[in-house]
């Protein structure tokens, strides 16, 4: 076999390295006169053969022994199929052990946290999906937010010592308010869904009698608000069962377990038409402002198990509006502004981990038809190792109008010495906020506008560390379903990042069925990269089975154009400030939409501002 070796070409490294070289060898043992010991001739053993080259030739019935190494092949077909079945395995039980490895740890996580979340472990595991796996290459929903979501609650895959620790889950107790004066400062009616009683909303409705009288709001448990949560089951389930729905992942399954009062973290939302029910106030919706805290209470370490206890919080809303009714619903992350996310593990030493905090918010929508909704969400500010994972779930009846706006500007803290240097597996441990949209259009005529901005900073990282793991990660997934006659469906996605540990990623879906003849559908997908290392995976999709639509998609992704900075150059304006006000009027084109709503306008341009003074422009 050494002596095969002879002449070939240098080998390469990696699995498909080794195999372009092994298959190199058997070439050259093919051309070779005598045919190595681990081949046999008519089922005999062989170890010389008859020296000739014609006993070598492709036609000859030379088969590989079990016993040797394969140096010789017949034909590349034959060739190729012994090196793939050779290195997989020599290579494919490497794998299988590390897999089966994590997959015991992930398996620890799952029970561990059953129990602490108060579900039973063995049902947790047969009956909810499966946790987002980074390793599976076909579930393409967490094709790329399955690696950070993996190593913020189970921990880095490194022996270091710094390594990030698992995150055991427990439900969180009634969370505190962070920033007061913010919520002072919302727009409209400002309600926090983890704090809020019966008496509690009908006293913030009453200051509110002008403009609001055609608003009801309950707690869950709460007798009024039972026939308002079956037409909205009654619909989601219509929802769920149509074509493309989308399926159910962990965190869906996570919502819909907790076991705790009814009047907490569940708040039910009914909008008469305005004109009917004798509102005051003109012809301007009346406007909800809810707000939703990560955990604020901090992560503790059970003395017992020796494990440290994340905080869980699932808010939910379900919102119904009446026939012809309007309301705008505005949806707010707070971020703690000092928050207790450290878990004390050595007091004398000083020495600390950063601890995960998840939120899992959730929206249903029912649009009777002729309603209309202007949909909000705001998400602000980064903190170590949190997790976001925001639903909204639509249903719209003919000739309603749902129009979605996100907004996410997430920018990492620079380092406290102000290195660049290499980070600690704690620093790479990340942060990671996911919106899922689906809207399934059940009438004619109904009217879909999605625009979204995503605005991520990160700071630079070395390059062997740049693909390790985002350090701030957004994912939006939006899917819009339309089976009926003159759907329209507008998407705008806008994105700017910089920094080697930003990443965004787009999925966008419309699907078109036979029946919704008619359609006029448009996707568009911009994204922005400001520095070499910043990652963005875009993805409009139109599916389309009906034949007399309107439809059109596209996609952008690079810096800014030359052109237009050599227009502004010649001008007199030099290279830094015509990229600033490019990149600024980049993201004015959806940021100038919270113009109706002045406090979240102001919250949203400070939140830019202070981004990009820190990002590299």
């Amino acid at each position: 076999a050494e002596g095969l070796a002879k002449g070939v070409p240098r080998r390469r490294t990696g699995r498909a390295g080794a195999a372009r070289g092994a298959y190199r060898e058997g070439q050259a043992a093919h051309r070779a006169s005598t045919p190595p010991a681990c081949f046999s001739r008519g089922g005999a053993a062989s170890n010389g053969g008859n020296g000739t080259r014609d006993a070598m030739r492709p036609s000859s019935r030379w088969r590989w022994q079990p016993s040797g190494h394969p140096r010789c092949f017949r034909g590349r077909a034959t060739a190729l199929r012994v090196v793939l079945a050779k290195f997989s395995e020599q290579g494919g039980g490497r794998e299988r052990s590390e897999g089966d490895g994590r997959d015991a740890v992930r398996a620890g996580w799952l029970r561990s946290s059953a129990a602490r979340l108060e579900l039973d472990p063995e049902a947790l595991i047969a009956e909810a999906p499966r946790l987002p796996d980074g390793r599976r290459r076909d579930d393409e929903e967490w094709r790329f937010s399955a690696k950070p979501l993996e190593r913020i609650l189970l921990g880095s895959s490194s022996s270091s010592s710094q390594a990030p620790a698992p995150a055991r889950l427990e439900w969180a107790s009634t969370p505190s308010r962070g920033d007061t004066a913010q919520l002072a400062s919302g727009d409209g009616l400002s309600v926090v869904v983890s704090e809020e009683s019966d008496a509690s909303l009908e006293q913030k409705l009453g200051r509110h009698s002008e403009g609001y009288s055609h608003v009801r709001m309950w707690t869950a448990g709460s007798a009024g608000a039972g026939e308002v949560l079956e037409a909205i089951e009654a619909a989601d389930a219509l929802r769920l069962g149509s074509l493309d729905a989308p399926p159910k992942h962990f965190f869906d399954f996570l919502r819909v377990q907790k076991k705790q009062d009814s009047n907490q973290e569940h708040i039910v939302i009914n909008v008469a038409n305005k004109s009917t029910a004798g509102a005051a106030g003109g012809d301007a919706p009346a406007i909800v402002h809810v707000y939703h805290h990560l955990p604020s209470v901090p992560p503790r370490r059970d003395d017992e198990e020796g494990e440290v206890c994340v905080p869980v919080s699932a808010p939910k809303i379900d919102l119904r509006l009446e026939e012809n009714a309007a309301i705008t619903l505005i949806e707010e992350t707070v971020m703690d502004p000092s928050p207790a996310t450290q878990v004390v593990t050595d007091a004398s030493a000083g020495d600390s981990e950063d601890i995960a905090r998840v939120l899992l918010p959730r929206t249903r929508v029912l649009l009777a038809p002729g309603a209309k909704v202007n949909h909000v969400r705001v998400h602000t500010g980064v903190t170590p190792r949190d997790v976001a994972v925001a639903s909204a779930q639509v249903v719209q009846q003919r000739k309603s109008q749902y129009s979605y706006l996100e907004l996410r500007v997430g920018c990492e803290a620079p380092p406290l010495d102000g290195s660049s240097g290499s980070m600690n597996d704690k620093e790479l441990g990340g942060s990671l906020s996911r919106s899922e949209v689906d809207v399934y259009q059940d009438g004619e005529e109904t009217e879909t506008s999605l625009q979204s901005l995503a605005l991520v900073v990160a700071n630079e990282r070395p390059s062997s560390q740049a693909s390790q793991a985002s350090a701030v990660c957004h994912e939006l997934r939006t899917r819009v379903r339309l089976s009926h006659r003159s759907g329209v469906v507008d998407q705008l996605a806008k994105s700017v990042l910089s920094g080697s540990g930003s990443h965004v990623i787009f999925d966008g879906r419309v699907n078109v069925a036979r029946e919704a003849q008619k359609t006029d559908a448009a996707q568009l997908a911009r994204s922005l990269l400001l520095t070499r290392n910043a990652m963005v995976n875009a993805r409009p999709n139109l599916r389309i089975t009906a034949d007399d639509v309107k439809a059109s998609h596209g996609c952008t992704v690079a810096d800014l154009d030359d052109e237009m900075l050599f227009y502004m150059a010649s001008r007199g304006i030099s290279t830094q400030d015509a990229r600033s006000a490019l990149v600024r009027s980049f993201l004015a084109e959806v940021a100038v939409m919270t113009k109706p709503y002045p406090n979240v306008e102001k919250r949203v341009n400070e939140a830019i501002e202070s981004a990009l003074n820190q990002c590299e422009i």
